[in-house]
């Protein structure tokens, strides 16, 4: 798929990113980015990214275990701590290939399949850096932020940052993809009488449930 933007490959960015739309579209449109930039893309993500990588840029997904840790169930956390351990193997592994074929850097954008290929650059020495979609700065990139060498956040201020790691932190906002810019162009319709009443309500992650019981009513 990247060869439809450019011709001069300059290396290869792989992203990282939890299965779910508010980790992989701001992935998304990064990837949509370097690949007019000419890179070559990689994903490392988990099975659920199948309902949402589609159209994702990347001449390879690679899908990896994973699991959350669930620190209230602690008799889960053996299996689930297994799971983030074959992970980073599988990580490693691919990583370490890429890496003899001109990688450049890991992007984690989030989510717990994003936790291990972090960490399994990190000891590579492989240049890394995460970012922060939510104005409070979630688990997986919370407990990685030490190691990376750079963050990027949506928000000017991140809630949970370490105060040793405000250096670290680039405000660049959310990254959006190709498909939300071109509508840009269209023209606001405004709200009457005898048209249908349209509204796009944006939100997730922790606030996906509030969303969910609210909007409708």
């Amino acid at each position: 798929m990247a060869s439809q933007f450019s011709t001069q490959v300059r290396g290869s960015v792989v992203l990282a990113a939890g299965g779910t739309g508010g980790h992989l579209f701001p992935a998304q449109a990064l990837g949509e980015e370097l690949v007019r930039r000419g890179y070559l893309i990689h994903l490392i993500t988990d099975a659920r990214a199948q309902d949402y990588g589609g159209k994702f840029p990347a001449i390879a997904v690679h899908q990896i275990s994973s699991s959350t840790l669930t620190l209230s169930k602690p008799w889960r956390l053996p299996l689930q701590a297994f799971k983030l351990l074959k992970g980073y193997r599988q990580s490693k592994a691919i990583l370490s290939d890429l890496r003899n074929k001109g990688l450049v850097a890991v992007v984690g954008f989030g989510g717990y399949p994003s936790f291990p290929p972090l960490v399994a650059a990190s000891r590579l020495g492989v240049p890394t850096c995460i970012h922060e979609q939510n104005a409070v700065m979630g688990r997986a990139n919370r407990a990685i932020a030490g190691k990376v060498n750079a963050i990027a956040s949506s928000f000017p201020d991140i809630a949970n940052l370490p105060a040793n790691m405000k250096d670290r932190v680039t405000f660049c906002g959310n990254p959006v993809r190709d498909v939300v810019l071109q509508q840009a162009g269209i023209a606001y319709e405004p709200a009457a009488a005898e048209r249908v009443f349209r509204l796009l309500v944006f939100g997730g992650s922790q606030g996906a449930r509030f969303f969910s019981k609210f909007m409708p009513e």
